[in-house]
């Protein structure tokens, strides 16, 4: 049976419990949240001992289920001051899984100002003083950790700004290769983790890892066999470009983030595209596709080397490119590349630092366009001076300490890059989310559709249809993030159906698209249920002039009313 451990930081203490009979069907997103609401102060400070920190894997982890090594991290933000699940790939949510847990809670916090790492083997956890790592980034401490147990663990780990305790930093989770390069960045839960004085958590490898028990491992497998054959043709152009491929797609629609959110197109898309990063890639020798996490199918991840073909960054994505491409007029990808890594290194989310760095140059510390000025900016975030401190806190703060009004953000998180004067239904995901503006709550990207096949959703860029598009993608990314699969493989009915099926062969469950929809409403309902108990206001407002300024080329501009977005949370919480 699947375990949860809590280890308790400030007793330095640790217990393998059974799952509550109620949890015995929660996992990934849908566990950390139940955790959340049953057992935190709502109101705490979220840098404070009554805190949690909560790492739960999914349903269908090690099995055949195409990606399905995602890891749901869960706490109360510091930057959103509600609810939030962050969610990453690489090895941890498998490795949790070889050691019979279905999740990890970090409880309370040492009072002395030792770090700490967490050895985390079969029905063990040593405590590990780790004062040689203070201040380290995230390479230099996951090498240090590889050194001394091998090079076969898992590690999640945060670098300067977590231990700093700003409020977007991120953590680390090392990918198949060894790297920390893929990151729970969203809401800044590295804070959190800084907060239990933890550096990293090292997950060993047992000797005979276990594998959770499949009803029926012959009919699951042959489902997944047959929906692989169907997944990996329709997500080739993913597999070749990646996630940088929408650069081009998003500048011809006119809603690629630019200065700021000022304009929807780019002069330089071209040079920071999935295609240019595709050929620089193959011409450097570097690996333009690459899986994040085992089990995946769809390798849309890469690694990025500079010209001598030296190791610069992995998992170079849509995000951050746009967001530290396009919206700081920086049009070379070398440099975007030296800024994924930094971000990386230091441990802050790379959307928020996009965001936080458009403030900066709004304010005048840098100028529109300067990379260098912006990487000097990020390395100021692991000295520890005052600008590094502040960019690091968030676009929010920044914009508040700036005096720049011009700050994309809703419930005090950065946008993603999507505009949403064209991202009709995205804008709805922003402003009624409980995690804030999260674009991984409800992707509503060019061509995707809801969960009834025979809808009209409306065209990209207009109103019509997207409060019940972003309502729905909302309810089955939440699935997808409890069962532990990576979105990518598809937030849609079909998909859901499959789910469905995988649900019946592995558990003989009697279940139905109906029940899953259910479960996913819950997921939410405990949400926004945390979030109104911790006094986050839900406004149902984005911006205000995303409302009163067009975005040329298109010249789109928001037209919600308040009321039309209250219908998402008043179906969340229909029974």
């Amino acid at each position: 049976m699947v375990k949860l451990l809590r280890i308790n930081m400030k007793k330095r203490q640790y217990k393998f419990e059974d799952l509550k009979p109620e949890y015995t069907m929660l996992a990934g997103r849908a566990l950390t949240g139940k955790i959340m609401l049953d057992e935190v102060e709502p109101t705490c400070n979220p840098l404070e001992s009554k805190n949690k920190i909560i790492f739960a894997n999914g349903l269908f982890v090690g099995s055949t289920f195409p990606c399905p090594g995602r890891l749901s991290i869960g706490a109360k933000s510091p930057l959103t001051g509600g609810i939030k699940e962050s969610n990453v790939g690489g090895l941890a949510a498998t490795r949790m899984s070889h050691l019979g847990l279905r999740a990890i809670a970090l409880e309370e916090a040492p009072e002395e100002k030792d770090l700490f790492v967490l050895v985390i083997s079969k029905g063990k956890v040593e405590f590990i003083k780790a004062s040689e790592l203070k201040g380290l980034g995230n390479y230099e401490t996951v090498a240090k950790l590889m050194e001394r147990w091998g090079d076969k663990i898992a590690t999640l780990s945060i670098g300067p700004a977590g231990e700093m305790l700003l409020a977007a930093a991120s953590i680390a989770a090392s990918d198949l290769a060894g790297r920390p390069s893929r990151h729970a960045g969203r809401g800044g839960l590295g804070a959190v983790l800084g907060s239990k004085k933890v550096k990293a958590l090292v997950l060993l490898r047992p000797e005979e890892p276990e594998q959770e028990p499949v009803n029926n491992l012959e009919e699951f497998n042959k489902i997944m066999r047959e929906f692989i054959k169907i997944l990996i043709p329709k997500k080739k152009a993913l597999t070749i470009y990646g996630t940088a491929g929408l650069i081009g797609i998003t500048n011809e629609i006119g809603g690629l983030p630019t200065k700021n959110f000022r304009f929807g197109c780019f002069d330089k898309a071209a040079e920071i595209g999935g295609e240019r990063l595709y050929n620089i890639i193959v011409s450097r020798h570097g690996k333009p596709t690459e899986s994040c996490l085992p089990g995946c199918v769809i390798r849309c991840s890469n690694v990025y080397v500079d010209q001598a073909g030296h190791y610069i960054t992995s998992g170079l994505e849509y995000e951050t490119i746009a967001l530290n491409g396009s919206n700081l007029l920086i049009g070379d990808l070398d440099k975007i590349a030296q800024i994924d890594y930094t971000c990386d290194n230091i441990g802050v989310d790379s959307i928020e630092m996009g965001n936080a760095m458009a403030i900066a140059m709004e304010a005048g510390l840098v100028e529109w366009g300067d990379a260098d000025g912006v990487l000097e900016l990020l390395r100021e975030i692991g000295e520890g001076t005052i600008k590094g401190r502040l960019i690091a806190s968030g676009s929010t703060t920044a914009g508040k300490v700036l005096g720049v009004t011009r700050v994309p953000q809703c419930k005090g998180q950065g946008f993603a890059a999507y505009d949403p004067r064209v991202f009709k239904a995205l804008a709805v995901t922003y402003a009624t989310s409980p995690m804030g503006a999260d674009h991984t709550s409800g992707p509503a990207i060019a061509g995707r559709t809801g969960w009834d096949p025979q809808k009209n959703y409306g065209e990209l860029t207009d109103s019509e249809g997207k409060v019940e598009l972003s309502r729905e993608l909302q309810i089955m990314i939440s699935i997808c993030d409890a069962f532990g699969f990576c979105y990518f493989v598809g937030p849609d009915r079909g998909v859901m159906e499959v789910v469905v099926k995988a649900l019946k062969a592995k558990f003989n469950l009697d279940f139905s698209f109906e029940k899953l929809v259910q479960y996913g409403k819950k997921i939410l309902q405990n949400e926004y249920e945390f979030n109104a108990r911790a006094g986050v206001v839900q406004s149902n407002r984005l911006p205000s002039f995303f409302y009163e300024e067009t975005l040329p080329p298109t010249n789109k501009k928001l037209d919600f009313k308040p009321d039309q977005l209250q219908k998402v949370i008043d179906f969340v919480k229909s029974p």
